[in-house]
């Protein structure tokens, strides 16, 4: 009996192994397998509230558009990078490898010692996509270095004939000239001019660590300056040689002059052509990457179109930034996504939009060059930075000073990129100085130019963004020129009367002359991509759909502002802009006046025509030669740096106060520039999570369901529990 029980525990205890090897193998098999699949087949499920792992549909919508090889090159010391924002800005670039095919990614690590490895691998990469233009540039240099040589050679041969003409010509025809001291001029730059021959030579062979390029750069930067001072010289001689010699001089002095006169020429043109040689040069992809690479710790997109640049201390903030900012790495990596799907973007984008400012002002927003003031990167450098980006060029055209519309030539010679013309609101009223004589006539003056601007954009079927300034000219009987010319649209702006806002406080009546709008419910691109968004707007005035809008016109809304009974539009308004323009109130803050204006029914506007009171609208008209666009926000400066960079604190966090202003901003932009499909919010949106207000009707809903609906379940269970117990 002992030993069939001793054989039945045995027994049992082998069955037990044995179950638990096949437990233990079945596990190791799931496994393996689990890791095989995974290798192959990738899925990552975002469940954070903010979506801080999900690329933002503007940035779906861009990499669909990105059709060849891009790379994203990262090259610093990672050791002394923060840990955390390098570790979300690489789950972020995996993102986009996922997204799409044609996005590749190279870290070089410069602590490590096969960073010079990675970096020549790199640039041999390059090197043979550019060999051509390279070996081109090479001979421009080399040709350029001989001619330098000869010219410097030239310059004393020209000093030498200077010498000899002074020594035959008469001192009186000579005139007030010393030919002595220019011959010494032009020894003393040609004895300039013989090392940048040499320098000019040598860069045709530049190396930057192990690879050899033409440092065209450094040439030009050294050689242009010298080069130009000898064509000045020498074009300064020339025309004095044809000035003598049209005089009565003696034979021999004809002849010193006639020489003088064809070396000078010759030279002149031989210094214009080593100039304009090397002005003609632009540094290749491969020198671009390898001087940057070679600099600093940086961030470049390349492509076979070009190579971008972003700021790499944006992408890569230290620490002790972030902390100071109250952000965290997911905060850096909504920033980075911004500025990396838009380098993607511009590089792939052979029809970006032009830019053109239309204002009325006194101020320059570009040079001569199309380079932004320093009065334009102070007021608008976020929407500026982000035109660089996505390669958008911007210039501007002053009506006050120039009525006649600027050349966009340079930037489009064969008329093959969309034009979006952003017309600023008229000078304000606000901001002329009674004391001072002529100048409410000269603000009149470039009112009416702006006016006359605005209104030939729109003849001439040209697609604008037309923001509207608060205007006097309706309180003295006067038509708005803005307003008047958006008829033929279906629109209609009350611009003599802009929108406030009171409340009481302990401390009496507050009047707000700022308040936030958001998308509207219509079925508009531009108004979906910024419902739920913050788009703080200051003396706004409403917009108005005409019941019955011109035939071939459509008209959407597109933001809009919630009303209550204490917000209406103030005709009275002129002396407490002028409070706010003299700096005596902060920006979005209320105004605790001792005479605060209130509503009139007689005189201001005490409804909204809608539900809400309307601040932006898009129209769209049938030509002849297609379909024109106007956008119309009814609000000054809504887009510049006041709002768009304005943050505040949310659970410790920084984040947008006003996200909806630039993202407005660029839809405009996408949509006036028939760029539909990039129409969509984008990553910066998604900072902090947002919650969207709630349509009445579903509120409505969700009350009914919070005290109707609960007790109504209870009851439903508790009968279908007594019927299944019987």
């Amino acid at each position: 009996m002992a030993v069939k029980q001793g054989m039945g525990a045995a027994a049992r205890r082998a069955r037990y192994g044995l179950g638990s090897v096949i437990i233990v193998l079945a596990t190791l098999a799931s496994c393996v397998l689990a890791g095989v699949l995974g290798s192959r087949y990738h899925l990552r499920v975002d469940v954070t509230s903010a979506g801080e792992h999900t690329l933002s549909e503007r940035t779906l919508a861009l990499l669909d558009r990105v059709d060849s090889p891009h790379q994203v090159i990262i090259s610093a010391d990672l050791t002394q990078l923060d840990r955390q924002t390098r570790s979300r800005i690489d789950d972020l670039l995996v993102e986009f490898q996922e997204a799409s095919e044609q996005v590749g990614v190279e870290w070089i690590d410069t602590s490590r010692p096969e960073a010079p490895e990675a970096f020549r691998i790199l640039m041999n990469d390059l090197l043979a996509r550019d060999a051509g233009e390279l070996d081109d540039q090479r001979a421009i240099l080399e040709s350029t270095s001989a001619e330098v040589r000869d010219l410097v050679t030239g310059m004393g041969e020209t000093s030498d004939l200077l010498k000899e003409l002074n020594l035959v010509l008469d001192p009186a025809d000579r005139g007030e000239v010393d030919l002595e001291r220019q011959a010494a001029v032009l020894r003393t730059i040609g004895s300039r001019l013989e090392p940048i021959a040499t320098l000019v030579g040598e860069s045709a062979r530049t190396r930057i660590g192990d690879v050899e390029l033409p440092g065209i750069d450094a040439a030009a930067d050294a050689a242009l300056p010298i080069l130009e001072e000898a064509s000045q010289a020498m074009d300064a001689i020339s025309q004095y040689a044809e000035l003598v010699g049209q005089r009565e001089i003696s034979p021999e002095a004809q002849d010193a002059v006639n020489a003088l006169a064809l070396v000078a020429s010759a030279r002149r043109d031989q210094s214009v052509r080593a100039l304009d040689s090397l002005r003609r040069l632009e540094p290749a992809d491969a020198l671009i990457v390898a001087r940057i690479l070679a600099a600093t710790d940086a961030v470049l997109v390349v492509s076979e179109s070009g190579v971008l640049a972003i700021d790499f201390e944006t992408l890569f903030p230290r620490r002790e930034l972030l902390e100071r900012d109250g952000g965290r790495a997911s905060d850096v990596a909504f920033s980075g996504e911004e500025l990396i799907a838009t380098a993607l973007g511009s590089l792939n984008d052979t029809r970006a939009p032009i830019a053109v400012f239309v204002h009325g002002e006194n101020a320059e927003l570009f040079d001569e060059r199309d380079i932004p003031t320093p009065v334009a990167r102070r007021l608008m450098g976020k929407a500026l930075e982000q035109f660089r980006l996505s390669g958008i060029n911007a210039t501007e055209w002053t009506t006050a000073s120039d009525p006649v519309r600027p050349s966009l030539a340079e930037f489009d010679p064969n008329r093959a990129r969309p034009v979006v013309w952003i017309v600023l609101g008229s000078p304000s009223a606000a901001s002329v100085d009674p004391r001072q004589a002529g100048a409410a006539a000269e603000r009149a003056l470039r009112v009416d130019r702006l006016g006359a601007a605005f209104e030939s954009l729109l003849e001439d079927g040209e697609n604008v963004l037309l923001c509207i300034e608060p205007s006097d000219l309706p309180g003295v009987g006067e038509p708005d020129p803005m307003s008047e010319a958006l008829a033929p649209f279906g629109l209609s702006v009350a611009s003599g009367s802009p929108l406030m806002r009171r409340e009481s406080s302990p401390s009496g009546p507050l009047t707000y002359t700022h308040h936030i709008a958001t998308g509207t419910d219509d079925g508009h691109a531009i108004g979906r991509a910024i419902k739920g968004l913050a788009t703080g707007v200051s003396w706004a005035t409403a917009v108005q759909i005409l019941d019955a809008p011109p035939e071939g016109v459509r008209c959407e809304p597109i933001a809009e502002i919630a009303d209550t009974d204490e917000l209406w539009g103030e005709s009275q308004w002129l002396a407490l802009r002028s409070v706010v323009e003299r700096g005596l109130a902060r920006p979005f803050e209320p105004l605790l006046l001792s005479n605060p204006p209130a509503p009139d029914p007689q005189r201001d506007l005490t409804s909204a025509s809608s539900g809400g009171w309307l601040i932006g609208a898009a129209s769209e008209r049938q030509r002849d030669n297609g379909a024109q666009r106007v956008v119309v926000v009814s609000a000054p400066s809504w887009f510049t740096d006041l709002f768009i960079r304005r943050t505040t604190e949310v659970n410790g966090r920084r984040a947008a106060r006003f996200p909806g202003n630039l993202e407005l901003f660029v839809s405009s932009l996408n949509w006036l520039a028939e760029r539909d499909e990039l129409i969509a919010p984008g990553p910066q949106v998604r900072d902090v999570p947002r919650i969207r207000d709630i349509p009445g009707d579903a509120l409505l809903a969700l009350r009914l369901l919070l005290v109707a609906g609960l007790p109504l379940l209870m009851l439903v269970v508790g009968a279908a529990m007594r019927v299944l117990r019987g």
